[in-house]
């Protein structure tokens, strides 16, 4: 009788890209944790025993992953506002603060789309430029993952090998971003549209084809961390300040 096995592959460690760490709205860690003390609340403990709550353990534990990550459960979140006097409007202030800066670099990329496309082969021919990790070109996937984060230049390697290009839109799209499950196949991707010059936005035909060349065709040239910024890039190989 046939017996079901399972079989799990790991690729290798990898330095991890710097803006993983930068993805942490420290800015709003640092304004919560000026306001508790403000508020007389020298330590976590006596933070969490100010929620009123049954168990104050289990919120010192959500504090204590919050002054990690900044994320925090709603529910919490307002409590936390409530507790330390805090107008909710400065949270949403400082949380699109942080959301700009993150995502200016993803912003730049679209804006000079064609004018990148062309410099491809330069981009790729450079350790420093091909290496660039920029927040919100990624393919993600529940339970299955990979070290080697999704960098510019593999995103023209894979759009030079004719994968992560969809039709739609106008066309043809570019797609630059993925989130799917490798179970179900449901999923939601964006990604260029050369013919309007717009980000566009949908569900893949097929995300487990898409999401096997990201597991299993990887390119040939190996990732190393690169300080190099899309501002950088730009201002290098187009003459222009953004």
């Amino acid at each position: 009788m046939p017996q079901l096995s399972v079989t799990f592959f790991c690729d290798d460690e990898c330095p991890s890209p710097t803006n993983q760490t930068d993805r942490v709205n420290k800015t709003l860690i640092d304004f919560i944790q000026k306001k508790s003390t403000d508020n007389g609340y020298d330590s976590v403990k006596a933070l969490a025993k100010a929620f009123g709550y049954k168990n104050p353990d289990k919120v010192m534990r959500q504090l204590e992953t919050f002054y990690e990550t900044g994320e925090l459960n709603p529910e919490y979140m307002k409590k936390l506002l409530e507790i330390l006097h805090i107008d909710p409007e400065d949270i949403k202030r400082i949380k699109k603060e942080h959301q700009d800066r993150l995502y200016a670099p993803l912003n730049l990329f679209i804006h000079q789309f064609e004018a990148l496309y062309a410099q491809r082969k330069k981009i790729l021919n450079s350790p420093r430029y091909r290496n660039i990790v920029i927040p919100g070109i990624e393919i993600t996937s529940a339970w299955v993952s990979r070290h080697r984060p999704l960098t510019l230049g593999e995103l023209y390697f894979h759009w030079d090998h004719k994968e992560f290009i969809e039709r739609a839109c106008c066309g043809k799209v570019f797609v630059f971003r993925v989130s799917g499950s490798a179970l179900s196949g449901a999923n939601d991707f964006s990604g260029y549209c050369p013919a309007c010059k717009k980000v566009y936005e949908g569900s893949l035909d097929s995300f487990h084809d898409l999401f096997h060349a990201y597991i299993n065709h990887v390119p040939d040239f190996p990732y190393e961390y690169s300080d190099c910024t899309m501002q950088e890039l730009v201002e290098s190989l187009l003459g222009q300040t953004g």
